[in-house]
């Protein structure tokens, strides 16, 4: 992720004010959005990888049906992995937003007491984090 994203980490991303002027562009942000980013993908893998075990593990102790099966039990299996990647990507989606804030005083000095078109400082950005 990193690696395909690396102009955000190096050049930044575009701050936008609440009214949608653009203000320039920020590493800081870049970072954040990229951390976040990651944190959502080990977020959706994680049912994914850990459930569907568990629970084959537990219908295996119950069921003498699926032990004497084995290609029911990959049918299972693979059953189970489906619903898991069903439920936990568009939560994990969700968890962080494509279009977040970030408080001024998490960005550059250089964005620091800008003012919006009425005269009132602007005390968040917002930036397209990805997914």
């Amino acid at each position: 992720l990193c690696l395909m994203r690396r102009t955000e980490l190096t050049e930044g991303v575009q701050l936008i004010d609440g009214e949608g002027g653009k203000h320039g562009k920020s590493v800081a942000a870049g970072q954040t959005g990229v951390l976040k980013c990651c944190a959502a993908r080990l977020i959706w893998n994680l049912p994914i990888l850990t459930l569907p075990p568990v629970a084959m593990s537990f219908i295996l102790r119950r069921s003498s049906f699926l032990r004497s099966s084995p290609s029911f039990c990959r049918v299972m299996e693979v059953a189970l992995i489906t619903i898991f990647l069903f439920a936990g990507v568009p939560p994990a989606l969700g968890f962080f937003p494509q279009r977040d804030t970030i408080s001024v005083d998490k960005v550059e000095p250089h964005f620091h007491g800008l003012t919006d078109s009425h005269g009132q400082p602007i005390t968040e950005f917002f930036y397209n984090k990805g997914l």
